[in-house]
């Protein structure tokens, strides 16, 4: 055995794919069952007349759940895009839901079963099943026997990208086992993968390691030496992923398409189509003008504390460009002095430093200008809620690009344009990302994933991340 063989046999074997199958079914199974209790104590508390012994025979029925996860296809050793799982787990718990109310009908149960109480656990099982399985991700994906072995070729260049892409992701389940290069004069490893030859040496290092999977980047390889490889490699590999080298693109906005006895990638720009564009204006209206009534009181109260603990007005706007390059206001609650130009002058003076990483990032780490009331808003990022006014008036969206001033236009180059087409967003990409830990330039380059990639589960995604974020205060300063 090579000593690169030999580094690469006890990696591959580690790994116990079917592990990760039995901690997300245990996952779904807590994400169903849960719900269905607290629906069903809950409308119990509220004085709901029906037979709990009703309830606890129904139980077996939660088998149902993981039987239509598994026909959706949600039991892969390699997980879907969060988008395209939460799709799709809506639609299986859906039909297992209606599944329920025929059976129900057909029964004449329905006497027995509150109808409270089944709207409450459809509702709560769409959010617990996908928060579920990302809390068993997060708490397993860390450990060796996670998910699956997978082969990587290309070059050195894209096989590190690829491997440092795959390690800060294990929660995926694919996890890279040896690398194949298209050039000689290879490292022993990359990243700690070690580095096994050849592409041509694949498929006798596969056998022996028993790698079922491989990622290939078919920009590194020749026209016409792509299909001689792919026949050559199929009877060792069951699954080979194409990476077409396309950057800012998710497999939800991209399908394929048979052209001309070839396969073409088809972009999707659905943000772009004004049927969409109609839906998504719909869904803020409604969101932004409950969430307005919902949280007048809250707001109120900050008003009044900032009224309390500084001179000055409760609200701040801001010039910033709107869809189509049009400008408009954008509102917060104040969180600075006012004379917050003095204040920054003098503090650039006593730090020169500071100064540069302003000009490059429009923000600061400890903000000499910020009350500590404006700190704690920013914080959890309740100074943005006058916003939902701005959604109200279709100024801003809920989801988008998070509005740019004059200045940063420079800053977004040939991205401005992509930027223009959308109307900015109270939350996005960059806010569930590191917010201001991320530099200005993964800034533009996430403002231009959202809009190439933009689908309504997207949306429904951020939005749960915003939550996780405001609550834990993620990158905020």
């Amino acid at each position: 055995m090579t000593p690169a063989l030999a580094l690469a046999a006890p990696a591959a074997g580690k790994f116990r794919p079917g592990l990760r199958i039995l901690n997300i079914l245990c996952a779904d199974l807590a994400g169903a069952a849960v719900p269905f209790l607290a629906a069903v104590l809950l409308r119990s508390a509220l004085g709901g007349h029906f037979e709990l012994a009703f309830y606890a025979r129904s139980c077996a029925a939660l088998l149902l759940f993981p039987l239509a996860y598994a026909l959706f296809g949600q039991y892969s050793p390699v997980a879907h895009h969060p988008v395209r799982e939460i799709r799709r787990l809506s639609a299986a718990t859906t039909l297992v839901f209606v599944l329920f109310a025929v059976l129900l009908f057909l029964f004449k149960a329905g006497i027995d079963y509150s109808r409270a109480a089944f709207l409450g656990a459809w509702l709560m099982t769409l959010v617990a099943v996908p928060c579920a399985r990302a809390l068993v991700r997060k708490a397993s994906s860390g450990a060796p026997s996670w998910g699956c072995p997978v082969a990587v070729f290309g070059t050195q260049e894209t096989a590190r990208q690829l491997i440092e892409g795959l390690q800060a992701q294990p929660e995926t389940g694919l996890r890279p086992a040896a690398v194949f290069l298209a050039e000689g004069g290879a490292p022993a490893t990359i990243l700690g993968v070690p580095v096994l030859g050849p592409y041509t040496s694949a498929p006798l290092y596969a056998r022996r390691l028993r790698i079922r999977r491989a990622i290939v980047m078919f920009s590194d390889l020749q026209r016409q030496g792509l299909p001689r490889m792919l026949e050559s490699h199929a009877n060792v590999f069951s699954k080979i992923y194409l990476m077409p080298g396309l950057g800012g693109f998710s497999s939800f906005g991209v399908e394929t398409r048979d052209v001309c006895g070839g396969v073409a990638l088809e972009l999707r720009r659905d943000l772009l189509v004004p049927s969409h564009r109609l839906a998504k204006r719909a869904f803020d209206l409604a969101v932004s003008g409950a969430l307005l009534i919902l949280l007048l009181p809250l707001m109120l109260l900050i008003a009044a504390l900032i009224r309390l603990e500084s001179p000055g007005g409760v609200l701040f706007s801001h010039g910033r460009i709107g869809r189509g390059g049009r400008r408009f206001k954008m509102w917060k609650f104040r969180t600075m002095y006012l004379n917050g130009a003095e204040i920054l002058e003098k503090y650039f003076k006593d730090h020169p430093a500071e100064e540069q990483y302003w000009r490059e990032n429009m923000k600061l780490r400890r903000d000499p200008r910020i009350t500590p009331l404006g700190r704690l808003l920013r914080k959890i990022s309740f100074d943005e809620l006058p916003q939902l006014w701005n959604v109200l008036r279709g100024e801003m969206s809920l989801v988008g690009p998070r509005p740019i001033v004059n200045d940063e236009v420079t800053k977004y180059g040939d991205g401005f344009n992509l930027y223009c087409r959308v109307t900015p967003g109270l939350t996005g990409l960059w806010q569930v990302s590191g917010r201001s830990t991320t530099s200005y330039s993964k800034r533009v380059e996430l403002d231009a994933y959202y809009v190439r990639n933009w689908s309504p589960w997207l949306d429904i995604y951020l939005l749960a991340r915003t939550i996780r974020t405001v609550l834990l205060g993620e990158g905020a300063y």
